[in-house]
């Protein structure tokens, strides 16, 4: 069934959806890599604590980079049941990582590896997680 024309061409509720997911989709990779594209200016600017730039009249719409205070990488924990967490939350993610890999996430980067790698090793022999190829993942529950 035909709901709307966009160019003179008409669209599928079906075709609708999966071009908002797909603009979402971009939308959300743009985000990820630090750059906004302001739709409420008034709003959104006040409420990120940045001060607007002038706007020519024919201007709707405006970019801008994220500070890059937003971006910096996670802490990982001194204590060991942060640790633990920290490391399951990385493993979460579905794919195997090693040491290095959860490293490079954190702040500390290889400073961090040795804690990771031997919270990686307790959680292997607990039986949480596997190792295959000296990469690391949760185990599936039965």
């Amino acid at each position: 069934m035909e709901h709307l024309s966009v160019r003179g061409i008409a669209l599928t509720d079906e075709q609708i959806v999966t071009r908002l997911v797909t603009l979402n989709a971009e939308r959300h990779a743009e985000e990820q890599a630090g750059k906004v594209r302001w739709l409420r200016l008034d709003y959104q600017i006040a409420k990120a604590g940045l001060t607007a730039l002038p706007v020519t009249a024919k201007s709707v719409q405006i970019e801008a980079l994220l500070p890059q205070a937003l971006a910096k990488k996670p802490v990982f924990p001194r204590e060991p049941i942060g640790q633990t967490a920290a490391v399951l939350a990385d493993l979460r993610g579905g794919i195997a990582l090693t040491s290095a890999d959860i490293a490079r996430r954190h702040s500390q980067g290889s400073k961090a590896e040795p804690r990771i790698s031997a919270t990686l090793a307790a959680l292997v022999r607990l039986g949480h997680a596997a190792v295959e190829d000296q990469r690391c993942s949760l185990r599936r529950a039965a």
